[in-house]
């Protein structure tokens, strides 16, 4: 007979106890597996069955029909109340370790849930014409090509529509820093005719966002058309992940914030305060190694606040936590140091 307990299962997020069967039929409506509800607490978890099959072996259609569905539901359950996510791609374990790993953990979930799940996350999409851009550069670029150099044309073309790029990713950073609650600089993406940034507000709040855009200087605006994604749950200021850790997770960790042979939560949070304050991408827009440092230095701390909690410990003190565990987000501190670091 099979051994249900390590049949894989997926976490969708937190919700309020108190709301959690109302949001459960609303979630389980829509397309993808039943799902369920594990409560503690004054706070419960959505979870639903997750495919057998391994990633690996699956299709990209099965795979991204999946990932519409998760995101789907996401969407739905931030609209419905306070919702704390999970992170898709860390919210997976077998279905019998579910109960135990959530049980430390209800307490901090709790926390989080009161203090980002109120919380929405947009996508503020930029998009504009390359001969909007160039308008302003069409004398030097005249120059360039009575040179009669295809090449060099080609080059300088590239470097106009970067610098308008960048000129308009400025402005729309300025303008959103002081509308929005926290915003993703180092995250912003696009094409050299579009910006991509990431924004929290409270919910209900996008227009806040709407004012910010009507603040961008009227020269950069022209020609412009926005396009805001959402709402969200805030999946890249305050998800939840799920993770299996192994001592060497641990060693990792204590190693990369250069920790002392014993911390405690004090020292720990002052660490990790200095360390990614330093290392935070805005600082040093242009340079992927910040950012992937800053990640690291943030996972680090998160593993290990999640570990220590409240009592101090060592390395050593820390083996029996291997397994399964919820790492819980930092929220009201990560948020606030993106806007310092954007405005």
């Amino acid at each position: 007979m099979a051994d249900l307990s390590m049949d894989p299962v997926r976490l969708l997020g937190f919700a309020d106890l108190r709301g959690i069967e109302c949001l459960r039929q609303t979630v389980e409506a829509l397309p993808g597996p039943s799902v369920r509800v594990v409560s503690g607490l004054n706070v419960a978890a959505l979870v639903q069955d997750e495919p057998s099959t391994p990633m690996a072996r699956r299709n990209k259609k099965v795979l991204l029909d999946e990932l519409q569905s998760i995101h789907r539901r996401l969407e739905h359950s931030c609209q419905h109340g306070a919702f704390l996510p999970v992170d898709p791609g860390a919210a997976c374990c077998p279905s019998g370790a579910v109960e135990s790993t959530l049980q430390m953990s209800w307490g901090g979930l709790a926390d989080c849930l009161a203090q980002a799940g109120l919380y929405h996350q947009w996508d503020v999409v930029l998009r504009w014409l390359p001969e909007i851009a160039l308008e302003g550069h069409r004398a030097a670029l005249a120059l360039v090509a009575a040179q009669r150099e295809p090449a060099a044309l080609g080059v300088a073309i590239g470097d106009a529509l970067r610098a308008e790029r960048t000129r308009r990713e400025t402005s729309l950073v300025a303008a959103l820093s002081g509308s929005v609650t926290a915003l993703s600089h180092g995250g912003a993406v696009g094409s050299e005719t579009e910006i991509a940034i990431t924004v929290l507000v409270s919910r209900g709040g996008e227009g806040a966002i709407e004012d910010a855009l009507d603040r961008i200087p009227s020269d950069q605006a022209t020609g412009v058309t926005a396009d805001l994604r959402g709402p969200m749950p805030p999946l890249s200021f305050a998800a939840v992940r799920l993770v299996r850790i192994n001592h060497a997770d641990i060693v990792r960790s204590w190693q990369i914030l250069g920790l002392p042979h014993r911390a405690d939560a004090t020292s720990l949070h002052q660490k990790w305060r200095t360390l990614a304050a330093a290392a935070h991408p805005d600082r040093f827009p242009g340079e992927p190694p910040s950012a992937i440092q800053f990640t690291e230095i943030t996972e680090s701390y998160r593993l290990l606040r999640t570990l220590l909690g409240a009592q101090p410990g060592s390395i050593d003190s820390l083996k029996r936590h291997t397994g399964y565990r919820v790492i819980l987000p930092e929220c009201s501190v990560y948020s606030m140091l993106t806007v310092e670091n954007a405005a």
